[in-house]
């Protein structure tokens, strides 16, 4: 029996072991409006997930950057990707990441910082239609502690990506299936003796925006409309 959340999580394959080896495990957890799909030795640092109504979270405990003593440059990175399918008669809008975390500085010289990107494919075109969002801190890593009280900072990072309303889901142009890829870096410096700068990333949330799939019967009545628009202005003229 599974621990439910928010949502229901279904293993899409069962555990299985092959010669003393485990495979991985595809999961799916089930939201309001949407489900996410991810195989488990894709994790990594981000940790397991669970489910908010339609959103994704993401709370790892390691996954962190620290430089110390002229140590130069160091960094941690991660990236996962995620199916995700809208239920019967939803397509998507947008999906954006929301990450916070904390740090600290010491030393004119230490620097911290967050990168990466977010990126969604169609999968019902997935060579041409692709769409990019880069990850990027709400405000600089400025704070500098000064020994012997270190204290750390909070920080926040966004990303987001619109879904084209056109050329996008096929011959319907419904935009139900995606695939999402969320790429993390955190990065801490140091270059001389007496410096210390570290940034851990502690949270990481999704945000879906998904519409209603208008009916045959709306399409129809926006193209008599149409119709009857250009109708009118041709008698005009």
């Amino acid at each position: 029996m599974f621990k439910k959340e928010t949502g229901v999580a279904v293993l899409g394959l069962s555990a299985a072991l092959l010669s003393g080896s485990a495979f991985a495990v595809s999961v799916t957890l089930v939201g309001n409006n949407v489900s996410f799909t991810y195989d488990t030795d894709m994790l990594g640092l981000y940790g397991t997930p669970t489910l908010a109504g339609d959103s994704l979270i993401f709370t790892p405990t390691n996954f962190l950057a620290e430089s110390a003593n002229g140590q130069g440059y160091v960094t941690a990175k991660a990236t996962l990707n995620i199916g995700i399918s809208a239920n019967s008669g939803y397509q998507f809008s947008s999906i954006s990441m929301t990450e916070r975390g904390d740090y600290y500085q010491i030393g004119s010289d230490a620097y911290v910082g967050v990168t990466g990107q977010i990126r969604v494919f169609d999968w019902d075109n997935p060579i041409n239609n692709w769409a990019t969002g880069s990850i990027v801190p709400d405000a600089p890593f400025n704070v500098v502690s000064t020994p012997p009280v270190i204290t750390t900072t909070n920080w926040t990072a966004n990303a987001s990506v619109a879904i084209p309303g056109s050329g996008w889901g096929g011959a319907d142009g419904i935009v139900d299936n995606i695939n999402f890829t969320l790429e993390n870096i955190l990065y801490a410096s140091t270059s001389l003796a007496g410096s210390a700068a570290f940034i851990e990333k502690k949270f990481g949330g999704t945000t879906i925006m998904i519409s209603a799939v208008p009916e045959a019967e709306t399409y129809a009545m926006m193209l008599a409309g149409l119709g009857l628009i250009g109708l009118m202005a041709r008698r005009r003229a």
